[in-house]
């Protein structure tokens, strides 16, 4: 163990402590968000060795910030061709307790790179109405997490209420590239139905609900959500003449 400074011994006989420098560490703190900003477009652009180094560097600026922890851990799962999403601790969990709002946690400390937090940012910008925000978000959740159904399945909505039905079609059918489970079923067919209506599909429509009853004939849920979209979309046929 390493002798104490001359400083240490004096601060310790004048009974007194080394306080840290608060301006200091309010800077750091600023950097250490910025640096985590510019390691996420790095990582976005497919630079991964230089974001990595940017979240260390971030980490080492201000050792508290959580956001840059779990996206370095992100990008050393995906440099190393593991699953991108990072492993939660409970530590980082009772960290995340001290926040209210999703907005003060990317306000203290940059914004997230990883699967499950760029999927939850979707639903919260979701949630709010700001649908090109989220659909940034489940894009980037389809790109680091490829086998995320949900991340499609909120995109293919998205594209529906953007009024880009193709885009829709064109998401689902990758999504039916894959199994889909039953408790899935019912919102890939209300999505489904409601692209190729808005796409002037009705004999995919009506399709689309009847390989959906073909595969589970007693489901009431799958039949009332067909009923509903059909109802929701049959005024707009007739009033344009699709009826």
């Amino acid at each position: 163990m390493p002798e104490p400074s001359l400083m240490d011994r004096w601060l310790k006989l004048a009974h007194l402590r080394n306080e840290p420098d608060r301006n200091a560490q309010l800077i750091a703190s600023y950097y250490s968000r910025a640096l985590d900003y510019w390691a996420v477009e790095a990582q976005k652009s497919g630079k991964l060795e230089k974001a990595g180094v940017d979240f260390e560097r971030a980490l080492k600026l201000n050792p508290g910030n959580l956001v840059a922890q779990i996206n370095l851990e992100c990008n050393r799962n995906v440099q190393a061709g593991r699953k991108a999403a990072a492993q939660i601790t409970k530590s980082v969990e009772d960290a995340f307790g001290r926040y209210r709002r999703w907005d003060d946690i990317m306000g203290d400390n940059g914004p997230f790179d990883e699967p499950r937090f760029c999927y939850e940012e979707g639903l919260t910008y979701l949630g709010t109405s700001l649908y090109r925000q989220a659909a940034n978000q489940f894009e980037r959740v389809r790109i680091l997490e490829p086998e995320s159904l949900p991340a499609r399945l909120n995109l293919a909505q998205l594209y529906v209420i953007a009024r880009m039905p193709d885009d829709a079609l064109r998401m689902l059918d990758e999504i039916h590239t894959r199994p889909v489970p039953r408790t899935n079923q019912t919102d890939l067919l209300s999505i489904e139905v409601s692209a190729r209506l808005a796409a002037r599909d009705l004999k995919g429509a009506t399709y689309a609900v009847q390989v959906a009853l073909d595969k589970y004939p007693s489901d009431e849920d799958l039949v009332a959500t067909a009923a509903q979209v059909f109802m929701n979309y049959w005024p707009l046929h007739q009033c344009s003449g699709d009826g």
